[in-house]
């Protein structure tokens, strides 16, 4: 079973023991009915929201909101629309028949009233009209999408993981995370002290993005022993921290690394495809007439915007095969 099935797993095995320790008595009922009523203030990023103190229908306008609950064992009763490509694989079902409120420009709002939560998280960035509009059905949590917290996604979470009441499901997962990075490390000493690392994403025919050891992605490979390669020191960002986005004439300055990782989808090992118009930059001269590039040391790497624990176990898993197909001779 690999890593993420094995969170999935986890979590389930969890649910089936709340449920079954929970008693069902009238006063339980009341309790909980109670305890669900309660409210607390939540400091934010975004500044104090008065929150539910047990949350139990939560909506998410964004994956910044969705994927971190369903690490954390909740499935949200309405979320934003996301590519199935970047979804953990044994999270689809679980996302199946939940309503999409949003398909990323317009929210839905009269639906999500329909749907009566009593928790919405949604991101930095909505339009504040459709704010105050939210507000009006329920308390919304901001996670940060932008600014100082871009590049940091497991803090991102832990407002999340606060807000819903699992920190420590939170820490679990830190904890495993952390553990699968040193094993990484440990086992290929020798490939990470002579590979270097590049990693190219691409969303516009015209243009790439560059990761750096700061960005989300490179702080999960640098974790698990990566050295990024030179033209990522000191590489001025566009976006977030580790971010730069460029033309592809500059391509050749930063496929310098002895091994190319790529943003890729999240299927199937057997099945991962280049991510957006990833599959258009790997096959240019410029990636194929690389060092790496010549001796075919041009791998998927998973998705770079990570916004869960199950991305991110699975870019690890992705550059686990990549190390290991680089010692191959």
């Amino acid at each position: 079973m690999n890593r993420p099935a094995r969170i999935v797993a986890a979590l389930i095995a969890s649910a089936v023991l709340l449920t079954a320790c929970g008693g069902g008595g009238t006063d339980s009922e009341d309790d909980a009915a109670g305890e669900a009523a309660a409210t607390r203030m939540l400091d934010t990023p975004a500044g104090p929201v008065e929150i539910p103190v047990d949350p139990q229908r939560i909506v998410t306008t964004h994956n910044i909101g969705t994927q971190p609950l369903l690490d954390l064992g909740i499935t949200p009763i309405g979320v934003a629309s996301v590519p199935e490509s970047i979804v953990v694989p044994e999270y689809l079902d679980r996302l199946r028949d939940v309503p999409v409120v949003t398909d990323g420009e317009t929210v839905a709002v009269e639906q999500i009233a329909t749907l009566e939560p009593d928790l919405i998280l949604s991101h930095s960035g909505t339009d504040p009209n459709v704010l105050d509009s939210l507000r009006a059905i329920a308390p919304v949590v901001l996670v940060p999408i932008e600014g100082e917290l871009r590049s940091d996604w497991r803090r991102r979470i832990d407002v999340v993981a606060d807000a819903v009441g699992r920190t420590d499901r939170k820490n679990e997962l830190d904890t495993e995370l952390d553990a699968r990075a040193a094993e990484i490390a440990d086992e290929h000493q020798a490939t990470l002290s002579e590979a270097t690392v590049s990693f190219l994403d691409s969303y516009d025919p015209a243009d790439f993005w560059a990761y750096g050891p700061e960005s989300m992605v490179g702080e999960i490979l640098t974790e698990a022993g990566a050295r990024f390669a030179p033209s990522t020191e000191g590489m001025t960002p566009t976006r977030g921290p580790g971010e730069r986005n460029m033309s592809r004439e500059d391509l050749a300055t930063y496929a310098d690394g002895s091994m190319l990782l790529y943003s890729s989808t999240m299927t199937d090992p057997a099945e991962i495809e280049p991510y957006g118009q990833v599959a258009s930059l790997v096959e240019t001269p410029m990636v194929t007439g690389s060092d790496a590039g010549r001796v075919g040391h041009v791998y998927p790497g998973g998705y770079a915007l990570v916004s869960n624990y199950g991305q991110a176990l699975f870019i690890l898993d992705r550059f686990d095969d990549a190390l290991t197909a680089y010692a191959e001779p």
